[in-house]
Order: structure tokens, then C-alpha cells, then sequence
């Protein structure tokens, strides 16, 4: 087995390593197809392609063994997942017209809701064994790893959550548990009840009960007749009140989110710009600081690239942490970068007394950066080499 364009040594160690490390996982492969019961037609299929994968991706694979059994997983859920799609589109509609036409698909989401919030009242061991257990599927031995349990407890524990669960459906109906608590009258004609469905019950009360107060201001009429002006209104008189930012923005967020929520299904014809922008929050935006990485040096135009499109709080962090590496690096440019340069960079950031964790985060981003920039040609060190250079401080 070769891959085209690596060098001779990395073919010759995949034709003397991936081989013998397939016969030696062959019994524990085996074990993992059958556990996800693929059939035999296509268990073979599934192989290759982990097989394939891992020729395209053996420079970055640290622990071949845990990584092809891993992906052998993935392949396996996503198998089941595409059979699932599959099926359902192959699906003859003419015998659910009926059932179509007479349930609401709210119903179903409601429920759905409901059962999540269900799940976050069961004990932190059966949540934990719920969800790595039923719904992603992992073997017994790797929940009991992460939970702290016996692998033979594993399935005990996921059928009485599971029984729990059942149970509590059974005897509640979908939908708030206390509406009478809103502050939203029956005969309102804001839909908050299918608003807050999805919600946990404390969300619910605070959320209605801010909704209440809102739909009282605004007048209590239909949603289709709510204007820009009125909305602005509104905001000027909570920030008159004299109160915190931090409870000002509490008390407009539930009203942005819910007349987002009810423009995206048809409540109202306001567009979402016109709803950020009349009821916008009162604290001030997060200013991100240009790094000594971005003013006039050769790293301008890269940082400002790798920036770009991501969330505020990750670009503050981000130009924090690569200002400080373009800072040890000396301002060299990228094409100058060696690996001589880049382990005396990690050996001064180390040096710094910082928490281990905080050298991990600054190397890792800068390892993140060099990769991307390395993508794009803006430097000649291989992927390898970074990897290499860069390695987190455990190793």
C-alpha cells in the first residue's frame, strides 16, 4: 500500500506497519461490526474505506490503533444514518395522507422537548450513560471508562433511566407544565406556549413572565401589527427605568428571541435585521484589541485571513495569543519560519511561569495558524514539521 507523493520512508513504513496492524485488529474490527450488526455484504466495505482514510491521513495519526477502531465507529453510525435517510425518502407517502394532514408536526417537537428536558432531571450518572449509551452508541467498556461505572452496570443503569423515562411520558402531557404561571393570558394572541415548549421550566416561568411584561407595554395586540417604533419604544423605556445593562439586556433578550423565533414561522412580517436592531443590547460590544502581529508586519495580511469569520470572543483570544508569538518569533516573516525558530519560540513561551494549560491554548493556536497559512502557501514547513514543533506540552 503507497501513498502517491509521500516520500520513500513514509510508503515503506506504511507497507511494513498498516498491514501487520490490520491482522492484529482483526479480531477487535470484527467485534465492532458485529456490535453495530452491519451486515456481511457490506462489513468488508466499511474496512477499506477506514483503510483508506487512514493512507490518506497516516502523517497526523499519533495512535494508529485507537484511530482505526475509532473510525471504524464513525463509519458504522454514519452507515446506519444513510440506511435511515435512505428508507425514509424511498417511503410511500399515499398511506400517510391521512396522518399528515391531521397531526400537527408541532406536536412531535413538543414531545421531543419534553423528553430532553426529562432527561436533565435524571441523576448525572444515568444522563451521562443515556446519552453515550443510547444515543450515540459507544461499546460498554468505553461508557464504563467515562463514567466511572463497571461495564457490567452499563446497561442496567441505561434501562432504568430508560424506564424512568418512559414512565414520566406517560404521565405528563406534552407541551408547559404550568402555563397558568405566564403572565400571558388564555386569550392572548402571542404564541408563547408553543414558544416555550422547547425550554426547560425554570426558562419557561422567567421567560413568560418577561413576555407577560412585554405584551402589556407593547399593548397586547397581534403580533402582525407590531411595528419597528413600537419595539424602539419599548427598549427606550426599559433602559429609562435606570437598572444594570445586564438586567436590561434579561429583560429584552426573551422578546428578541422569541419575535425571532415567531418571524421564522410566520407570526409577523418583520425582517430579523429590523428586530437585532430595535431591540439591539444595551452592553457595549466587545472591542477586539489589533494584535503587534497586525500593525504594518509581514503577519498583517495572514492574521487579518485567519481572523476573519470567526466569533468576537475567538478573535480577541486569538490576536492575544498569535501577538505573542509573532512577538518571540522576533516579527520574522512566515516564509523565514524553520522548526529551529518555532522550538525556541515554544521554549520561551514555556519559560513565561505560565499555567500548563495556557501554554497548551497559545500553542495550539499558533500550530492551528501555521497550518492554515501553510495551506495557503504563505511558508514551506510541511505539516509534519509544525506538528512536530508544536507539540502540546503533554505531549
Amino acid at each position: 500500500m503507497t501513498v502517491p507523493g509521500a516520500p520513500a520512508s513514509d510508503r515503506q513504513a506504511l507497507e511494513d506497519v498498516l498491514p501487520a496492524l490490520c491482522e492484529q485488529l482483526r479480531p477487535q474490527l470484527r467485534r465492532i461490526l458485529a456490535a453495530f450488526q452491519i451486515p456481511m455484504e457490506d462489513a468488508e466495505d466499511l474496512v477499506q474505506t477506514t483503510l483508506l482514510i487512514a493512507l490518506a491521513k497516516w502523517p497526523g495519526i499519533w495512535n494508529p490503533t485507537a484511530w482505526l477502531l475509532g473510525t471504524l465507529q464513525k463509519r458504522c453510525i454514519m452507515y446506519w444514518r444513510e440506511r435511515r435517510r435512505r428508507s425514509a425518502r424511498l417511503v410511500a407517502l399515499e398511506p400517510l395522507e391521512h396522518e399528515l394532514s391531521a397531526e400537527p408536526p408541532q406536536e412531535g417537537r413538543v414531545l421531543l422537548a419534553e423528553i430532553e428536558t426529562l432527561c436533565r432531571r435524571l441523576p448525572q450518572p444515568q444522563r451521562a450513560v443515556v446519552v453515550l449509551y443510547c444515543c450515540q452508541g459507544l461499546p460498554q467498556r468505553d461508557v464504563a471508562r467515562a463514567t466511572g461505572l463497571r461495564p457490567s452496570s452499563v446497561r442496567k443503569t441505561a434501562h432504568r433511566a430508560v424506564a424512568q423515562l418512559r414512565q414520566a411520558v406517560k404521565g405528563r402531557a406534552p407541551g408547559p407544565r404550568h402555563p397558568s404561571r405566564h403572565c400571558l393570558g388564555t386569550g392572548s394572541p402571542w404564541p408563547v406556549n408553543a414558544f416555550l415548549a422547547a425550554y426547560a421550566r425554570s426558562t419557561r416561568r422567567n421567560y413568560g413572565w418577561q413576555l407577560g411584561r412585554a405584551a402589556a407595554a407593547l399593548g397586547d395586540g397581534p403580533l402582525a401589527e407590531l411595528t419597528a417604533e413600537a419595539l424602539a419604544a419599548y427598549r427606550a423605556a426599559v433602559i429609562a427605568d435606570g437598572r444594570p445593562p445586564g438586567s436590561q439586556e434579561a429583560t429584552l433578550a426573551p422578546l428578541r428571541t422569541f419575535l425571532l423565533w415567531a418571524a421564522e414561522h410566520g407570526w409577523h412580517a418583520l425582517e430579523p435585521a429590523v428586530i437585532r436592531e430595535a431591540l439591539r443590547s444595551p452592553l457595549r460590544r466587545l472591542r477586539i484589541p489589533r494584535t503587534r502581529a497586525a500593525t504594518g508586519s509581514p503577519w498583517s495580511a495572514p492574521v487579518d485571513a485567519f481572523l476573519a469569520g470567526r466569533a468576537d470572543t475567538t478573535k480577541c483570544l486569538y490576536a492575544r495569543q498569535l501577538g505573542q508569538a509573532a512577538a518571540k518569533l522576533g516579527g520574522r516573516p512566515l516564509a523565514e519560519l524553520t522548526a529551529e525558530t518555532l522550538a525556541g519560540c515554544v521554549a520561551a513561551l514555556r519559560a513565561d511561569g505560565r499555567a500548563p494549560i495556557t501554554h497548551a491554548q497559545r500553542i495550539v493556536t499558533l500550530r492551528s495558524f501555521l497550518l492554515w497559512t501553510g495551506e495557503r502557501g504563505w511558508h514551506a514547513l510541511e505539516p509534519v514539521v509544525v506538528d512536530e514543533a508544536l507539540r502540546r506540552p503533554d505531549g
